[in-house]
């Protein structure tokens, strides 16, 4: 089960409010030992002050009034040590506010009480009778810290507000152990053939007790794979020793685990502190095991790619390039407009993006730039109802180039493609003559910078707009809901000449927050699922990038807050790396009717299959054919007579290492005409062949129609040269009671090329032109008998007529007349059947003769 950290933490001395009338000695309305800032922004005329009237628990609690300004309190420095964590509590109610809200912050202050960092709660606003509880934590504090502050807040939003007001109250801070697990970079993504080294460092024991360090490895079924347990007891006795005598020398308990090399796949390692057999404190990390087999070579710029839409804290810029080349993306979108405000911490952060920026341009990694907030003291020229930033680049380059001079000024040489506006920045739809505006606006920013390639956000659910212009900018193309596969690859089909680079974002489904491991496990396979189809929808639709949305959101799982790997990072990776640069060629027709898409790459053929339910495919590729699943674990299927049987369910799998030349060959199959009249009359087709390979080939094809079919030849044998076409003439005579419709055919090919092949491919003959038709429809009447509705159509320019016969196991079969049709006209003919309850599950049969003629058409169905 989840641990609640909060209920086994102990409250620090001096930092317990409740803000009763203990905490206001002196009477005057304002608890004791806190502090109110001051300054610009913050008035003196917003009342903050204990009301008597409104509490938690007791009576009383903190307010402070919405009145047009900031307000901000402190309370006094308490002592802690860097050895523990820390965790807050409170409640914080609100009422009246619609612009400004309420936030809790703990600040962590130094030896000189230098703030060294600050965390916030969620912000609290509206209109609510209740209490909010308010969290943060665990925080682990840096070796420097010695004091924590815990701070209130009336903040504002894109407004202000005159009138509300904000309580707070019951705060404490907590503190427990501190547990940590060490990893860097090389243990988070690491080879599958090196052993992983992890690191447990625990620190802040107390005294007393029998404490222990259990350590678990769980694959992405959370299955343990590997275990292992320290005994902390007499270490925990000595560091509550040595921290008593000088705290500032203690150190901390640290246990070392060598775990074996594991197989390709996503893995959590787990580290619980446990006290007298009671769970006291969990942390986690999730590694990604990689294999490296599939790493390419090739030249070219991958063409998928990742979109920061929140900057992670606290991930250096080595670390997050290093990340960002293992995925194997070849573009990341970054906000830069917001890196480059006064002010210290945007400055420093300016510092670590601009050496982000230039370790990725050296990895072959494109950064867009994004461009979606202004400078503060431009967007408040504009009114409240701000659309977004097609407003600000609508006005005269000198309206907004002062504004983007400093961004292009610090990036410009190695940022070359800008995003006007966020991902959910619309804009620019709609507007006329988009082409033509980027144009214009792509001259501007070639004055500020050089070779600039500019885009922006763009909705699904609008039309794209044709770009007459010389230029191609691209646009960021995302739906909300987001789109199926099927409405996916229509849109891309339909907006590939409108002179517009197509960037789909994919954003995939957030994450439950069930806390059932086998609901989030069903969970995980239903979102990778998803997002997995909607990369091989978005590569057959002609994608020029694809780009993973959010990969930092904490619910869409491609990597977390500190840059480890997601649930979904793996998948992403793995079929990033398949289909890039993959040409689809279509699909197979395979005997259990899984879905499947077919890429080339070079020599290789890459198949993505997935079906309804599980069922084991046929499939013949090549001797070298492997299955490879969501983690990148890789693994030979079964075989049979140089048939691949492989297992396909509802979670999409590849197919790797095919041969690309046989894939070429299947598909390129097929028969000229495809399709007869409705006769029995002898047709004549032609069966068409294609050799891909690089050298003369010799067939065997064995043409398997359905048992009761005339076809000559039934066996074709053959020579092929290089790239050559050939066409073998086929006669096919049907018998006089075949249905309409699409019959299967097998063809059994033998192969001998670069290898010998043997295989089976699939496909459909449809008897009847469509020029006359025969519909059916059934219906049980009240009376226990079946109306049978027959709907004949003729679609030829002759005048035809028809015998209709209606054949009923076990009854005497009903015959009628159709006369006469001409082009265009259709009759119905209704018939009644006793005793419809027996003859559920019974096939039933039209039989239509042409008057005068040879056609004859067959319906048959299994009544309901």
């Amino acid at each position: 089960a989840e641990v609640d950290p909060f209920e086994r933490a102990i409250p620090v001395a001096g930092a317990v409010f409740d803000f009763e009338r203990e905490g206001d000695l002196d009477f005057d309305g304002q608890p004791d030992d806190w502090t109110r800032r001051r300054g610009p922004g913050f008035p003196n005329y917003v009342v903050a002050e204990i009301d008597p009237d409104v509490g938690f628990r007791g009576g009383r609690s903190l307010r402070i009034d919405a009145n047009g300004g900031k307000c901000a309190l402190y309370g006094p420095p308490a002592a802690i040590s860097p050895h523990h964590s820390y965790l807050f509590a409170g409640r914080v109610r609100t009422k009246g506010l619609v612009n400004d809200a309420a936030v809790v912050s703990v600040s962590f202050l130094d030896a000189r009480k230098r703030r060294v960092r600050r965390v916030l709660g969620p912000p609290v606003s509206g209109d609510f009778e209740g209490w909010t509880e308010v969290r943060v934590g665990p925080v682990m504090p840096t070796r420097d810290v010695r004091f924590v502050v815990v701070g209130v807040h009336l903040v504002h939003g894109e407004g202000m507000d005159y009138r509300g007001s904000a309580w707070f109250d019951a705060f404490s801070l907590r503190t427990l152990p501190r547990l940590s697990l060490r990893t860097n970079f090389e243990a988070q993504f690491r080879a599958g053939e090196v052993p992983l080294d992890a690191e447990a460092v625990v620190s802040g024991l107390s005294e007393g007790g029998e404490y222990a360090l259990k350590l678990r490895l769980e694959d992405a079924d959370y299955r343990v794979r590997e275990s292992r347990d320290f005994d902390l007891t007499r270490a925990a006795a000595a560091e509550v020793a040595a921290e008593r005598a000088d705290a500032a020398a203690a150190k901390p308990i640290d246990r070392r685990w060598t775990l074996p090399p594991q197989e390709p796949g996503f893995y959590r390692l787990r580290a619980a502190l446990v006290r007298d057999g009671e769970v006291v404190l969990e942390e986690a990390t999730s590694l990604a095991v990689l294999d490296r087999r599939d790493d390419r070579d090739d030249e070219g710029q991958p063409a998928f790619g990742w979109s920061v839409e929140r900057w992670p804290r606290d991930v250096d810029a080595e670390r997050l390039a290093a990340v960002a080349a293992e995925a194997g993306i070849g573009w990341i979108k970054l906000p830069l407009w917001e890196t480059v405000r006064e002010g210290e911490e945007e400055g420093g952060r300016a510092a670590e993006v601009l050496s982000l920026v230039t370790r990725l341009r050296r990895l072959g990694i494109d950064t867009v730039g994004v461009l979606r907030e202004p400078p503060r003291e431009v967007r408040r020229k504009f009114a409240d109802d701000w659309n977004g930033v097609a407003e600000l680049f609508a006005m005269p380059p000198e309206f907004w180039s002062p504004a983007v001079e400093p961004v292009m000024a610090r990036y410009g040489s190695m940022v070359h493609y800008w995003q006007l506006g966020g991902e959910s920045d619309g804009s620019f739809v709609g507007l006329p003559n988009l082409g033509g505006m980027m144009e214009g606006l792509k001259r501007q920013f070639d004055r500020l910078g050089r070779d600039t390639r500019l885009g922006a956000h763009w909705q699904w659910g609008r039309p794209v707009p044709e770009n007459l212009t010389g230029e191609r900018p691209f646009l960021s193309l995302a739906s909300v809901p987001p789109l199926s596969e099927e409405e996916l690859v229509r849109l891309l089909e339909k907006s590939a000449a409108t002179g517009f680079d197509r960037w789909p974002l994919l954003r995939p489904r957030p994450a439950t927050l069930s806390t059932s491991r086998a609901v989030r496990r069903r969970d995980l396979d239903r979102r990778a699922a998803d997002v997995l189809k909607r990369i091989v929808a978005a590569r057959n639709g002609g994608a020029d990038v694809i780009f993973a949305a959010d990969v930092f959101h904490p619910r869409l799982g491609v990597l977390n807050a500190d840059a480890s790997p997601g649930e979904l990072f793996l998948p992403w990776r793995t079929w990033a790396r398949a289909l890039d640069r993959a040409e689809p060629l279509g699909s197979f027709r395979l005997p259990r009717e899984s879905r499947n898409h077919v890429f080339v790459r070079g020599e290789e053929a890459i198949v993505c299959a997935w079906a309804d339910g599980p069922v084991t495919e046929e499939i013949s590729l090549g001797p070298d054919l492997r299955v490879v699943n969501l983690w990148g674990q890789s693994r030979r299927p079964a075989e049979a007579g140089g048939r691949h049987e492989v297992e396909v369910g509802r979670v999409p799998v590849l197919l790797r290492g095919g041969s690309a030349r046989l894939a070429r060959f299947r598909l390129g199959t097929r028969f000229e005409k495809g399709r007869m009249p409705s006769s029995t009359d002898e047709f004549a087709d032609e069966l068409v062949l294609t050799n891909p390979f690089a050298q003369g080939v010799s067939v065997e094809c064995e043409i398997r129609a359905p048992r009761e079919w005339e076809v000559r030849p039934r066996m074709v044998q053959t020579t092929m040269a290089a790239e050559e076409t050939i066409r073998v003439p086929v006669l096919f005579r049907v018998p006089s009671h075949q249905s309409l419709g699409p019959e299967p055919i097998q063809l059994r090919f033998r192969i001998d090329a670069d290898n010998f092949y043997e295989f089976t491919v699939h496909r459909d003959y449809t008897v009847g032109l469509g020029d006359v038709t025969i519909d059916v429809e059934t219906e049980h009447l009240g009376d226990g008998s079946v109306e049978v509705r027959q709907r004949i159509a003729n679609n030829t320019p002759e005048e035809l007529a028809f015998r209709v016969s209606l054949y009923v196991p076990g009854q005497k079969r009903i015959r009628r007349r159709v006369p006469g049709l001409t082009e265009g006209q259709s009759n119905v003919l209704s018939y009644r059947v006793p005793d419809g309850a027996s003859l559920r599950g019974q096939r039933l049969r039209i039989r239509a003769e042409q008057e005068g003629g040879n056609r004859v058409l067959n319906k048959s169905w299994t009544l309901k």
